[in-house]
């Protein structure tokens, strides 16, 4: 993980109370030919473009799910993060992490319903790299809040209490990820 991609997860961190984050999951996560990653509750996909990643999630649950996915993508960084590793070794991180600069609502934590899908765009920056080029894109999304109580600190005033303080409703906690080679374009 990158210098500024670890700060940013240790102020994600920092920014929940002690015992608000949920245990570390067992469950199992698959993959399959379609580059689905799911564990059951939760599927995620990806579209590629040389602008953007489309990050779909469809729930897969029989009760509703709620994701944590801040709105501005540039804050994602630590819970949706995409990696590029070109054939020559170099590796992009998408989105650049930023530790300070939004105020996460609760906007940020969109509702499935049984069944129902959820996309978003990520900006890629792939300029750099030739047309042709091959390429190993490795997706991982992961959130562990299960409750946002506001009022820590933090360079942008204090947090603000999401959810009445108490557990977020319907909160998925976990990890996925999954990986797939891509020419590009």
């Amino acid at each position: 993980m990158t210098r500024p991609a670890r700060a940013l997860v240790l102020l994600l961190a920092a920014c929940a109370e002690p015992g608000e984050r949920a245990p570390a999951e067992t469950n199992p996560v698959t993959e399959s030919s379609d580059h689905v990653a799911t564990d059951g509750r939760l599927a995620i996909r990806l579209e590629l473009s040389r602008e953007q990643a489309i990050l779909r999630f469809e729930s897969r649950s029989d009760a509703p799910l709620r994701i944590y996915l801040p709105a501005s993508a540039p804050f994602r960084g630590g819970i949706s993060t995409v990696r590029i590793t070109v054939e020559d070794g170099r590796a992009l991180f998408f989105p650049e992490p930023r530790p300070h600069g939004y105020v996460v609502g609760e906007d940020s934590f969109p509702l499935l319903a049984p069944g129902e899908r959820f996309e978003a765009a990520q900006p890629l920056a792939l300029d750099g790299v030739e047309p042709g080029r091959k390429v190993t894109v490795d997706w991982t999304y992961e959130n562990r809040i299960t409750r946002w109580p506001g009022g820590r600190p933090t360079m942008d005033g204090p947090t603000r209490e999401l959810f009445g303080g108490g557990d977020i409703p319907h909160i998925w906690t976990g990890r996925l990820a999954l990986t797939r080679s891509w020419m590009l374009p």
